[in-house]
Order: structure tokens, then sequence, then C-alpha cells
């Protein structure tokens, strides 16, 4: 476990490091189990994805190039499946980028833009404001 100090040191380099490129947040992903399993697999909501990334004509998908807040650089697959007449979007080799910020399920993935629409990405450990967004979890008796 991360000591609360390390992990907001940990945002606070993130927001940084996003601040000196001029990138704007556009999607935070929280890692689920399969997000996390190494396969490097992460979800795209549909209305991100339209909205975002390149339009996709082919099922088999695009290089997308990116950077991180430390200047790494990545080069990840975006694609789709088509899922009951819909469409589902992935950004496949993240596991780079989950082990360069040392990334868990819970963890976060952010998503930014540059001003001339280049592609940011970076990871940061889950803050209280996160656990905020989540559904409530009621705990009887128990305050944080």
């Amino acid at each position: 476990g991360h000591s609360q100090e390390a992990r907001n040191k940990a945002v606070r380099q993130v927001l940084s490091g996003l601040e000196d490129l001029q990138a704007t947040v556009f999607f935070e992903k929280p890692l689920t189990s399969s997000d996390a399993s190494g396969s490097g697999r992460v979800v795209i909501p549909k209305a991100i994805a339209e909205q975002y990334f390149p339009r996709l004509e082919q099922q088999n998908g695009i290089p997308v190039h990116a950077i991180d807040t430390r200047g790494r650089d990545y080069t990840f697959k975006y694609r789709f499946w088509v899922n009951n007449q819909s469409r589902m979007y992935l950004m496949e080799g993240a596991g780079e980028l989950h082990r360069a910020f040392q990334m868990n399920v819970g963890d976060v993935m952010v998503f930014a833009q540059k001003p001339d629409g280049s592609l940011v990405v970076a990871g940061r450990p889950a803050t209280k404001a996160d656990v905020i967004k989540k559904p409530p979890v009621k705990r009887p008796g128990r305050e944080d």
C-alpha cells in the first residue's frame, strides 16, 4: 500500500506534468481487474471514443501514438469489437504504461489531449475524490 502522502505526491506530479504539456484531461479510467490483468487492454466508453479518438473504419484498428507526462513514447493499438450491433472500443498495449506508473486495480489511467490534438497518457493512484465518484457502498459504522 502507498502512504496517503506518496499518493498525493504522485497525483500532483501527473497534474503538473499535464499542465506543462498544456494537456486537457478528457477521460479518466479507474483500472478494473481485467484492465490491470497484464493484457494491457483497456475498454474506452463509446461516447468518449467517438468524440476524442480517430474514426475507425476497420475493426482491426490503427496505431495511436501518445506520450506520458514524463516524456516517454507509446504506441497503442486502438480498435473495436462489434457487440450487439454496437461498437466496443479498446486500447491495446497499455501494459507498458501501467508498469511505468506502477498501476494496480483502482488506480486511474488518465487520457488527455494537447492543443495540437495529440494524446497524453498517465497513471495515478486513486484519491479520495475517485472513491467518492463511485456508487456509494454503505459500510456501517466505518468513518475514514
